[in-house]
């Protein structure tokens, strides 16, 4: 089967199984510290939400929200570990970046971990440059910012 990409709402059920098994990671990795940072992850405040599927079986997930005129924020990047290491994370942000391009968006910013250094040389091999933190990350020791012009 091949890979191709779906716009979902925020309530699709492939998309919250998705984010649910990412939130687990993240609790199982940090603990309560994740409380911090789940006003984040309100899927419906996205501009759009995406999943990588193979025929109708989702593999992966992301979004991106609108920050500014200019300025797409990439959210909640995700991709089941069987499905890992095929390219589908790689073709998963090259579809919302061009999605966001689409919208008039010139830069793409994300937030992730300090220490998700498997995400962070990830970001990196697409692209991506670290920067100032941004919104509720500036300053914050945990996160590390980046960013992709286009």
């Amino acid at each position: 089967m091949e890979l191709h990409f779906r716009h979902v709402s925020a309530e699709d059920p492939q998309l919250l199984s998705l984010t649910g098994q990412l939130d687990c990671y993240f609790r199982e990795k940090y603990g309560s510290l994740t409380l911090k940072y789940e006003k984040h992850h309100d899927l419906s405040s996205l501009d759009c939400r995406m999943l990588a599927l193979f025929g109708e079986a989702a593999a992966g997930c992301g979004g991106w929200r609108r920050m500014d005129g200019e300025t797409a924020e990439i959210k909640r990047i995700f991709v089941l570990p069987e499905h890992r290491r095929k390219g589908i994370a790689w073709t998963l942000l090259r579809v919302l970046e061009n999605d966001a391009a689409r919208q008039g968006c010139t830069r793409v910013v994300l937030a992730t971990g300090a220490e998700e250094y498997g995400a962070l040389a990830f970001y990196q091999s697409c692209g991506y440059h670290f920067c100032e933190g941004f919104g509720d990350f500036a300053g914050d020791p945990v996160c590390a910012c980046m960013e992709k012009l286009f």
